[in-house]
């Protein structure tokens, strides 16, 4: 760093520090405890990435899922809010 500001994270980098972390917890409670204990996490990563719609947002926060919470997580990061094309859990 050496006094310097690090350059901003990507759409890209941001989504994968959200799903590393996560998967992390996912891993160390397992799935059960995992998703409820991440649940304000991803809150918070949702809010901060702006791309969810309230419906998705409150799936995300509420889905019993890790992949589907992942599915969204991404498309929070990823997509501006409300214009994905497909919905989740349907063939792209």
């Amino acid at each position: 760093l050496a006094g310097r500001v690090a350059a901003p994270l990507s759409a890209e980098q941001r989504a994968a520090v959200a799903a590393e972390h996560y998967q992390g917890l996912i891993a160390l409670y397992g799935a059960a405890m995992g998703v409820r204990h991440a649940r304000k996490h991803l809150a918070a990563y949702a809010d901060a990435a702006g791309g969810l719609t309230p419906d998705d947002r409150r799936r995300l926060v509420t889905t019993h899922d890790p992949a589907e919470a992942l599915r969204l997580l991404q498309r929070a990061f990823l997509e501006p809010a409300g214009t994905a094309t497909t919905p989740l859990g349907e063939a792209a």
